[in-house]
């Protein structure tokens, strides 16, 4: 059927591979973030040895 109003409608025209492409940029930007989240850090430093250990360890170093 035919629009005789004499309006000329204007149609948005999406070209077919935008939505392929934005889902290749949505799935880009998902593997980057996971690859530099995912990145372990440095280990933390174990903590020093409480005193009574290092006593102990100096006893024991002591005896033999």
């Amino acid at each position: 059927m035919k629009d005789d109003s004499g309006e000329e409608r204007r149609q948005v025209r999406v070209p077919r591979h935008l939505p392929r492409l934005a889902l290749l940029v949505c799935l880009a930007l998902v593997v980057v973030s996971l690859g530099t989240v995912s990145k372990p850090g440095a280990p933390p430093k174990p903590p020093e040895p409480p005193f009574s250990e290092q006593a102990r360890a100096a006893a024991l170093a002591a005896a033999l």
